[in-house]
C-alpha cells in the first residue's frame, strides 16, 4: 500500500515505485516532491527513465512509448546510457592501394596486404540523448605478400626474383577520438554512425630473403634482407552500425567502419612513397551501459 492515498505514483522502467507530488510535466522531465511532507525539496526525473505515472483518483497514462515489429510490439528500453564501453572483433578487408598485388607506378606502389582481423575496444561518455563523445583503441592484423614487396624494393636490395623466407604480417595499432551518433538510443534495436579521427602506428616488419643479383635470373642465389619500418601517421574511421538490446545495460553490436590513413613506407626504390592504408573493418561485438 502506498504511504498515503492521495499520493501520485511514478512507475519507472526497472519497475521502482516513487510516492510523491508530481509538479509539472513536459516531454523530457517530471518534477515532484515527496508525498509525505510538504517541505521536501523539489526533485526531477528523466522521461526516458519513466514507464507510467498512476493520478491519486486511480487514472494512469503510459509515458513509455512502442515501436513495432512486424509481428509484435516491443518496449523501448527506456534509458540513454550515460557511459558505455564495447568490444568488438571481425574481418579487416584492405582495399585501394593497400590491398594491390601489383607493381605500381612510383610514387604509389602497392601495399600486397590481404584479408586480416581486427579488435577494438571503445568507451563513450553521453553528451546529450543519442550525441556521444567516444575513444576507441584499435589493432589490425593483414597478411601480405612479402616476396612481392621485396621484389617492389629491387634496387635497394640489390636482389631481383626474391623470395621471403618465411610468412609475415602488418600489425597496425590505432587510437581514435571524435563523435557517436545513434538515431534511436531508447528503442529496442538501433541504428547509428560515428566520425573518429586519430593516429595509426603503421608497422612493417624485417623481411629476409633470397634473390638473384641480376634481371636474367641466373647464378647463385644471395641473402637479402630489408629492415623493419614504424611511424606514426593521421587517420581517420567512418563507421555505421546496427545495436540490438540484450537486457537493461547490455547490448549486441554489428558495425562496419571504414579506416584510412595516409601511411608512407619507408623503403622503396626512390625513398618513402605513399602507401595510403585503406580497409573496411565488419565487426560483431558487445555493448556494457551505464545509466
Amino acid at each position: 500500500m502506498p504511504p498515503d492515498t492521495a499520493c501520485d505514483v511514478i512507475t519507472l522502467t526497472n519497475g521502482k515505485l516513487i510516492y510523491c507530488k508530481i509538479k509539472s510535466r513536459n516531454a523530457n522531465k517530471i518534477t515532484y516532491t515527496g508525498c509525505v511532507s510538504k517541505s521536501d525539496s523539489i526533485k526531477e526525473i528523466d522521461t526516458h527513465s519513466v514507464f507510467m505515472v498512476t493520478l491519486p483518483n486511480g487514472s494512469s497514462s503510459i509515458i513509455a512509448t512502442y515501436v513495432s515489429g512486424s509481428s509484435t510490439r516491443l518496449k523501448k528500453v527506456g534509458d540513454v546510457p550515460l557511459l558505455y564501453f564495447s568490444l568488438n572483433s571481425g574481418i579487416s578487408s584492405p582495399v585501394g592501394v593497400y590491398a594491390s598485388t601489383y607493381y605500381n607506378v612510383d610514387p604509389v606502389y602497392g601495399g600486397y596486404a590481404s584479408v586480416g582481423f581486427q579488435l577494438n575496444a571503445t568507451a563513450g561518455i553521453k553528451l546529450e540523448d543519442g550525441l556521444s563523445f567516444s575513444v576507441m583503441g584499435e589493432y589490425i592484423h593483414n597478411g601480405f605478400d612479402a616476396s612481392s614487396f621485396l621484389n617492389e624494393n629491387a634496387l635497394t636490395t640489390n636482389a631481383f626474383g626474391a623470395k621471403a623466407i618465411g610468412s609475415y604480417s602488418y600489425d597496425h595499432y590505432a587510437i581514435f577520438g571524435g563523435l557517436d551518433y545513434d538515431i534511436n538510443p531508447e528503442e529496442v534495436v538501433s541504428f547509428g554512425g560515428r566520425i573518429l579521427v586519430g593516429a595509426l602506428f603503421f608497422n612493417i616488419p624485417a623481411i629476409t630473403g633470397a634473390g638473384f643479383s641480376n634481371t636474367n635470373l641466373t647464378g647463385s642465389l644471395f641473402k637479402v634482407s630489408l629492415p623493419a619500418y614504424h611511424a606514426c601517421y593521421a587517420a581517420v574511421d567512418l563507421g555505421l552500425y546496427l545495436k540490438v538490446h540484450i537486457v537493461r545495460g547490455l547490448r549486441a553490436s554489428l558495425g562496419l567502419d571504414y579506416l584510412l590513413s595516409p601511411a608512407q613506407d619507408g623503403g622503396g626504390n626512390t625513398g618513402p612513397y605513399s602507401l595510403n592504408v585503406a580497409m573496411f573493418n565488419s565487426t560483431l561485438g558487445i555493448q556494457y551501459e551505464i545509466y
